[in-house]
């Protein structure tokens, strides 16, 4: 484990943490209205490209939407994904600098690192948080 590893990882585990802890205290009658919050945060920041403000249920995995979600099917997830996500606090100095290929996955460009592309993605999910907290 390398200290920008586990700086990365250090992140997501407290990104997920907090963003756990912000769904499971929603009202369930204004969930709508906090995931759309959370999906739709500042894009002004973001490393990659913005994505548009209103886009359909097409663009999700099994068609869901802010007013059909299973909240506590997501809280559970998150939950899970604590776990796999921790793996990136044994990524080496070496694989934190490869470059992975354009496209490989959704937030590479051919031209940033693994850990530039971590990072990116870090700093998105902190303006979703933001933008979950401000509308709580």
């Amino acid at each position: 484990m390398t200290e920008r590893a586990h700086e990365l990882s250090a992140t997501a585990d407290l990104q997920i943490a907090e963003l756990t802890e912000l769904l499971s205290r929603l009202d369930r009658h204004r969930t709508p209205r906090f995931l759309r919050a959370l999906s739709h945060g500042s894009h002004e920041t973001s490393t990659t490209s913005p994505r548009p403000r209103d886009h359909g249920a097409d663009q999700h995995d099994d068609g869901y939407t802010a007013d059909n979600i299973d909240l506590d099917a997501v809280v559970e997830q998150l939950r899970t994904s604590r776990n796999t996500l921790g793996r990136i606090a044994e990524l080496t100095d070496s694989q934190l600098d490869q470059v992975p290929p354009a496209e490989s996955f959704r937030f590479c460009d051919g031209q940033r690192t693994f850990e530039q592309v971590l990072a990116g993605l870090l700093k998105r999910r902190a303006n979703q948080l933001q933008a979950l907290r401000t509308a709580t």
